[in-house]
């Protein structure tokens, strides 16, 4: 399995569920300098106990002016999981996820970044494909 693809298709699969255009306002990997929006991130693989399928750790890193759309964010993405069974990514491009399960917890925060205070929201999730 190709995790380049996983990635892509995780987006994708984000960008269904918080009505975001992938490279508008959802970006696979972080988000790009001087933009707000919401990040994907494929993390490191989690030791399989089961041969025939990988796990992995994931996350999606908001970055936003506004504390509500933040909140807003992590509701909405926090209602859609846990999901099992589900097809995502571009035409030709498909993975089949087997499970994609919350992990651990998530939150808006407030950081500064470049001089002015910006509010960031992160959740973390683990993605379970079949081999």
């Amino acid at each position: 399995m190709d995790i380049i693809k996983v990635e892509k298709a995780l987006t994708v699969f984000w960008a269904g569920v918080l009505n975001k255009t992938v490279d508008g306002d959802i970006f696979r990997g972080g988000i790009p300098s001087g933009k707000n929006g919401i990040g994907v991130m494929l993390g490191i693989e989690i030791t399989p106990n089961e041969p025939s399928m990988r796990k992995f750790n994931a996350q999606i890193l908001g970055k936003f002016t506004d504390r509500d759309v933040a909140l807003a964010i992590l509701e909405k993405a926090e209602a859609a999981i846990p999901v099992y069974g589900v097809e995502a990514g571009m035409t030709g491009q498909k993975v089949f996820f087997r499970a994609i399960l919350k992990q651990g917890g998530s939150g808006a925060y407030r950081a500064p970044e470049g001089g002015v205070i910006t509010e960031f929201c992160s959740l973390n999730f683990t993605v379970c494909l079949d081999c």
